[in-house]
């Protein structure tokens, strides 16, 4: 889950922690003496911690995934976290998503942009307080919006963002004014289809045979909390 606080108006943010879990299930243990290679493409800017079970200079070296005794197979049943890897405050990471807000007593602007070509992000949605008043959208570049009277939240929704939209705005104003604070904290959230640290799983190869094993994976970004304070 990616975890980040921004401040407004200007780019970065006050705070930043990522964190990282590759799991490994095996379900047939005939196909359970293997070893899992990465991509070299990884992020240097993360720190990285291996299970104790595995081989870290393997890990190391060439980017493999393998136990210490590699005539073991791993245990079959329930996820194994073999591999974690987190990153807190490093101001030169690249957000996956940037959030401004540009307040006035009686509006407020919201946009986006996403500055990582490589990144798509499903299920986009940008939660903004209203302080009591009405909010009316005068334009809004893609997506929807939806407005919840009971919290005072406009929500604007978008179902994915790549680079044919990677980059949009929402124009809102109110029939009151009201002090600019109160837009504050925008929330948002999202899923992604790519891990942040560009991790990826390049084969998976049986340590019998050395030929590549039957195996599939799954990739899930997701937020823990992203709010522009």
């Amino acid at each position: 889950p990616a975890h980040t606080r921004q401040t407004r108006p200007q780019p970065g943010f006050q705070s930043l922690e990522l964190k990282g879990d590759l799991l490994l299930t095996v379900s047939d243990s005939s196909n359970a003496a293997i070893r899992i290679c990465l991509n070299r493409e990884h992020n240097n800017d993360f720190a990285w911690k291996t299970h104790p079970n595995i081989n870290k200079q393997a890990f190391a070296n060439d980017r493999v995934l393998g136990l210490k005794d590699a005539s073991k197979p791993f245990p079959t049943g329930p996820s194994l976290g073999i591999l974690r890897w987190r990153l807190q405050n490093n101001n030169n990471f690249v957000l996956p998503i940037s959030v401004n807000c540009w307040p006035s007593d009686s509006s407020v602007t919201v946009e986006y942009e996403v500055e990582r070509d490589d990144l798509v992000l499903n299920n986009v949605v940008i939660a903004i307080p209203m302080g009591g008043a009405t909010p009316t959208v005068e334009n809004i570049d893609f997506g929807d919006h939806h407005y919840d009277s009971v919290n005072q939240v406009l929500t604007w929704r978008l179902d994915r963002i790549d680079s044919d939209n990677n980059q949009g705005s929402v124009e809102i104003s109110l029939d009151e004014s009201v002090d600019s604070s109160v837009f504050f904290p925008v929330s948002v959230n999202f899923f992604g289809e790519s891990t942040l640290a560009n991790v990826a799983i390049a084969d998976v190869l049986s340590n019998e045979t050395g030929l590549t094993a039957q195996y599939s994976s799954e990739v899930v970004l997701s937020v823990e909390r992203y709010e522009i304070v």
